[in-house]
C-alpha cells in the first residue's frame, strides 16, 4: 500500500498505527478503518500522490507534515482528520460536506435553505422599494444582492433575482425564488374648476 524506505511504524493492538519517523508515500489507494486512528508523528511525513485516494473512516491525525497531490475521503460522519488547513478533503457521503474548523477536517449535514424573494408594487416614478426576503429556515448573517431591471419609470411587471452574498459557507445549498416588481401607472386626478 506504501512505498517507504526510511519510515518507523508503531502498531497497536487494537490497529491504530503511528508513522514515528521517515517518509511514507501511498503505492496505491489505501483506507483507514472505523475505530482506527493512523497518527503521522512530528518526525514523520505522509504524501498521498497524484491519482491516489486516502480514504479515512476511523481518524487521522497529522502532526508532522502531509503532502497531499491525490484525493483525501472522508468515508463517513464518524471520520475525521487533523491536519494543516487548505487540503483538498471531499466526501461522497449524501447531503453532507466536509469543514474544516481550527485543523479538524469533520462532515456535517448540507442545509437546504429556500429563499422567497418577495413581490413589491409601487407606483411608476417613484423611488424603487426596498426589496426583501423570507429564508427557510433562516440562516443568521444572511445577505443577498437584488437585481431589477428597471428604475421604475415605465410601467409593467419585472422580475426580482437575488444572490447570496453571505454566508457562502459550503454547508448551505440555497434555493432562489424569484420576486415580482409590479410599477403600477400613476392616478392622475381632474379637478373640476
Amino acid at each position: 500500500y506504501y512505498l517507504t524506505s526510511d519510515a518507523v511504524f508503531s502498531i497497536e493492538p487494537n490497529g491504530n498505527i503511528t508513522i514515528v519517523s521517515g517518509n511514507v508515500v501511498l503505492g496505491k489507494d489505501w483506507r483507514t478503518l472505523p475505530g482506527q486512528t493512523v497518527t503521522v508523528a512530528k518526525d514523520a511525513s505522509f504524501t498521498v500522490p497524484m491519482g491516489k485516494n486516502y480514504q479515512i473512516y476511523g481518524t487521522a491525525v497529522v502532526e508532522g507534515k502531509l503532502a497531499v497531490e491525490g484525493t483525501i475521503e472522508l468515508m463517513s460522519t464518524a471520520a475525521s482528520l487533523k491536519a494543516t488547513e487548505g487540503l483538498n478533503v471531499i466526501t461522497n457521503v449524501a447531503d453532507h460536506v466536509v469543514k474544516c474548523e481550527k485543523g479538524t477536517y469533520t462532515i456535517m449535514e448540507q442545509i437546504k435553505v429556500t429563499i422567497t424573494v418577495e413581490n413589491k408594487t409601487m407606483v411608476a416614478g417613484n423611488k424603487l422599494p426596498a426589496f426583501t426576503f423570507q429564508a427557510d429556515p433562516a440562516v443568521e448573517g444572511l445577505e443577498l444582492e437584488f437585481t431589477c431591471d428597471t428604475n421604475g419609470s415605465s410601467v409593467g411587471s419585472f422580475p426580482i433575482t437575488a444572490k447570496v452574498i453571505k454566508p457562502t459557507d459550503k454547508k448551505y445549498v440555497y434555493t432562489i425564488n424569484d420576486g415580482e416588481l409590479t410599477v403600477e401607472e400613476a392616478l392622475v386626478r381632474a379637478y373640476a374648476v
